[in-house]
């Protein structure tokens, strides 16, 4: 009698356990415009955000988000990147003040850059003036649009990704 009840509670247990790890795993991702994203790597480093013209009047912070599957419209960001902002640990909402492209192509012949339609990821930077890290504790990424929600960004790895 005593084993059944202990093989129960194991198994409550476990898929307790399995349902939280399940709800991490998923807390930093989200839908906005028909693209499954997640935040896979936030910065406050600014060597590492690499852009020696951002403002020095508050905290710089980089979030890039990656699409699960296949990659993400150029045009769909820039006509778009207001509906992703950053709300601090304060509440504050910060739209994003910058957005990194990658894979820019120069023209050989008219030296004019060209970047690619389509993107791997998309780095979105928010200078929040006036705060230092700690506005990052409990921050998150707030998506507003046809598909609100928002992305937790405590558990977003510091780490740059390869």
């Amino acid at each position: 009698m005593q084993k059944w009840k202990i093989a129960l509670a194991l198994v409550v247990l476990a898929a307790l356990l399995g349902a939280a790890m399940g709800e991490g795993a998923d807390a930093a991702k989200t839908t906005w415009r028909g693209y499954a994203l997640a935040a896979t790597w936030v910065t406050a480093d600014r060597e590492a955000i690499g852009i020696p013209s951002l403002k020095d009047e508050g905290l710089a912070v980089l979030v890039q988000l990656t699409p699960e599957e296949g990659k993400i419209a150029l045009g769909d960001v820039q006509d778009n990147r207001e509906e992703l902002t950053l709300m601090d640990a304060d509440g504050d909402i910060w739209p994003a003040t910058h957005c990194v492209y990658h894979n820019v192509q120069i023209d050989p012949v008219t030296m004019t850059p060209t970047i690619d339609p389509q993107q791997d990821n998309v780095e979105l930077i928010f200078v929040l003036e006036g705060k230092d890290e700690s506005a990052l504790e409990g921050a998150q990424l707030v998506i507003a649009g046809a598909e609100p929600g928002s992305i937790p960004l405590d558990g977003v790895t510091r780490e740059k990704p390869e």
